[in-house]
C-alpha cells in the first residue's frame, strides 16, 4: 500500500504551481487537498515516503521501544535502592546518583551520535547504540564495585541515547509533515511510559533479586537489537538531489534544505540509479550515504553551544525539559510505591493518544484549508494553552497536598 493518497488535480481548485513548487513539475496532495511536504519521489521503491504503511509503523514501533528504554533504564532501579545500598554500602546521596549518572549519558549522547547519523545513516547508528546500551546492562548486572556499576549506568544512557535525536529524523524520514504530530504523540507516549512504567516492573522484579533488574534490560536491549537489524532498513535518503535528477536530469539543483546536495558532492553521478540508497546500502554501511551534503562530526556538538545566542529558545527548552524530568524524577526516588504512578500512566496514555498528536494535526490541518493549502509549524502552538492552565490549576489547588 503507499501512502501517497494524493490524487493530481489539474483543475481550477489545484494550488497554481510555480518552478520551485516541486521539482517534479507536479504538485502532491493530501486525500484534503494540502500540499504534502516533503515531496515523495515517483516510482522510486526507495524512497522511504513511498513505502508501505505497514512497514512505516513497524519502524515508528522499533523507534518507540528504543525511546521507551530511554527512560526506562533511568527509573527501574530506583525500587532496588536499598539493597544496592547494602551491596555497595552506599549511602542515601551515593545511591540518587546511580539515577542521575546514565541522565547525564542520555544528555551528553546525542552532541555525539546525531551528526554521525547525518553522515554514514541512521540504522547503523542505532544499531550501535543499542548494543552499547546492552553491553554495559550486562556490565551494571555484574558489577562489582559501585564504580563499575556507575559506569555501566552511564554508557546505559550514552547508548540509549540515538533514540531521542535519531529516532525523531527517522519518523521525519518515512512520514510526511501532516501525519508528524500523531507519530510524534506515539513517540513521546513511548518516553512517559519508560519513565513511569519502568519503577512499576522494576519494583516487582526486585522482589527476585535486584540484579534481575538490568537481566531484564539486556533481554529488552536484546530484543530490539534483533528488530533493528531484521526490520530497520536505513532511512536517510538524498531526496533533494533524487528530485532534481526527476525534474530535470541535471545533478545538485538549488534547493533550501541544509543537506541539499552540491554539485560538487555528484559530480560523478550523472543519473540517479548510480545513487546507492535506502535499502540498497551495505547491511552495515559505515561509508557517508551518497549524494548528501554531509555535516562535519562535531557539527551537533557546534549548533548546541550555538543554541544560546538564542535566549528566548534556551529558556523555554531548558525549563521544560528540567521541569518535565525533574517532576517525574523527584517523585520517582521519593515515593517508589507503584500504585503511585497508574494516575500518570492513565493520564500520559489519554493525552497522547487522543489529544496531544491526532488532535494536534486536525488543528494543523484547519488551519492550512485556510492558508490555501499551506501549513504553519505555529499551528501547533495551540494545544500548548490549555496544557498550561490545566498544570498550573492543579499546582494551586488549595486543597492538594503532596505526602
Amino acid at each position: 500500500m503507499n501512502e501517497l493518497d494524493e490524487k493530481k488535480d489539474s483543475g481550477p481548485s489545484a494550488p497554481a504551481q510555480t518552478p520551485t513548487d516541486s521539482a517534479q513539475g507536479e504538485i502532491a496532495l493530501s486525500k484534503d487537498g494540502i500540499i504534502l511536504h516533503p515531496q515523495a519521489v515517483q516510482n522510486d521503491a526507495l524512497d522511504p515516503l513511498n513505502w508501505s504503511s505497514f512497514q512505516k509503523h513497524t519502524i515508528l514501533a522499533i523507534v518507540m521501544a528504543l525511546y521507551f528504554m530511554f527512560t526506562y533504564i533511568t527509573t527501574t532501579t530506583v525500587p532496588s535502592f536499598p539493597a544496592l545500598q547494602e551491596q555497595y554500602n552506599l549511602s542515601a546521596e551515593e545511591v540518587n546518583w546511580t539515577v542521575a549518572i546514565p541522565a547525564l549519558g542520555l544528555a551528553l549522547g546525542p552532541l555525539f551520535w546525531s551528526s554521525f547519523a547525518d553522515i554514514i545513516g541512521r540504522r547503523v547508528i542505532f544499531i550501535s547504540g543499542t548494543i552499547v546500551a546492552l553491553a554495559a546492562s550486562i556490565g551494571a548486572a555484574l558489577a562489582p564495585n559501585y564504580g563499575g556499576y556507575m559506569a555501566a549506568r552511564f554508557f546505559q544512557g550514552f547508548g540509549v541515547s540515538p533514540a531521542a535525536t535519531v529516532g525523531l529524523a527517522i519518523i521525519n524520514d518515512v512520514f510526511f509533515e501532516h501525519q508528524r504530530g500523531q507519530k510524534m504523540g506515539l513517540w513521546v507516549l513511548a518516553i512517559d511510559l519508560g519513565l513511569l512504567v519502568g519503577p512499576l516492573i522494576g519494583g516487582f522484579i526486585g522482589l527476585v533479586s535486584h540484579t534481575w533488574i538490568q537481566w531484564l534490560c539486556v533481554i529488552l536491549f536484546g530484543a530490539i537489537l534483533v528488530a533493528e537489524i531484521a526490520f530497520l532498513p536505513e532511512t536517510l535518503y538524498p531526496r533533494n538531489f533524487m528530485l532534481a535528477q526527476e525534474s530535470t536530469g541535471v545533478a545538485g539543483a538549488v534547493t533550501d534544505d541544509e543537506k541539499a546536495v552540491s554539485v560538487e558532492g555528484v559530480g560523478n553521478m550523472p543519473d540517479k540509479k548510480a545513487v546507492v540508497r535506502t535499502k540498497k546500502l551495505a547491511f552495515v554501511n559505515v561509508k557517508p550515504v551518497p549524494a548528501l551534503k554531509h555535516p562535519q562530526p562535531w557539527a551537533s556538538l557546534l549548533r548546541f553551544l550555538m543554541m544560546f545566542k538564542f535566549i528566548a529558545v534556551t529558556i523555554t527548552t531548558m525549563v521544560f525539559c528540567y521541569g518535565w524530568y525533574w517532576f517525574i524524577l523527584a517523585v520517582t526516588t521519593m515515593f517508589p510505591v507503584a500504585l503511585l504512578f497508574l494516575g500518570l500512566i492513565i493520564g500520559s496514555l489519554v493525552s497522547e493518544l487522543f489529544f496531544s498528536g491526532a488532535l494536534s494535526d486536525r488543528i494543523v490541518l484547519k488551519a492550512a484549508k485556510a492558508n490555501n493549502g499551506i501549513r504553519t509549524a505555529e499551528s501547533r502552538l495551540w494545544l500548548a494553552y490549555p496544557a498550561i492552565l490545566l498544570t498550573s490549576g492543579k499546582a494551586s489547588d488549595p486543597t492538594h497536598k503532596l505526602y
